[in-house]
């Protein structure tokens, strides 16, 4: 039961049901396989069903936010959303703690952001290799100030 999770990634409208099942993988009765069954049948009836994305451009978008030092060992904790668009719902959501311990929020950011980018060298690629090439530059929404002005200040430092 636990593969029926990766329907979840498309059709939302069975998250309920496959949570309900997937908490009985332990020890799974007779009735639990039925619902199993009865769920792919109506995935299977239901096939042109799911998450549509519509954007005129193909346009690569991320969100990118950290929460500082949000762990007991004072890690910092990173979230950042893919979109084809700027109004479609993500397609990639990746949420996860830091690595390295930031010294301030505007490091956990920067961090976050950084991490952002390795991903984006990925799906860029894979964008172009399924045939919808990018257009134009991957725009990286961050909510820090002191980040931001890091990021488009001509000199960062002069020491």
């Amino acid at each position: 039961m636990v593969k029926l999770v990766q329907f979840c990634k498309t059709r939302h409208e069975i998250r309920l049901a496959v949570s309900y099942l997937c908490s009985f993988n332990v020890s799974p009765l007779e009735g639990h396989y039925r619902r199993a069954i009865h769920l792919l049948r109506y995935l299977a009836s239901t096939s042109g069903m799911g998450c549509v994305f519509f954007s005129s451009i193909v346009e690569l978008i991320v969100f990118s936010d950290a929460a500082f030092g949000v762990f007991l060992n004072g890690l910092s904790s990173t979230a950042n959303l893919f979109c084809i668009g700027i109004s479609n719902a993500p397609f990639a959501v990746i949420a996860k703690s830091q690595s390295d311990v930031a010294t301030c929020p505007m490091t956990a950011e920067y961090y976050a952001a950084g991490a952002a980018c390795k991903d984006i060298i990925f799906y860029r690629q894979l964008m172009i290799d399924l045939g919808w090439p990018p257009v134009g530059a991957t725009v990286v929404y961050v909510d820090n100030k002191t980040m931001i002005s890091l990021v488009v200040a001509p000199v960062a430092s002069t020491k």
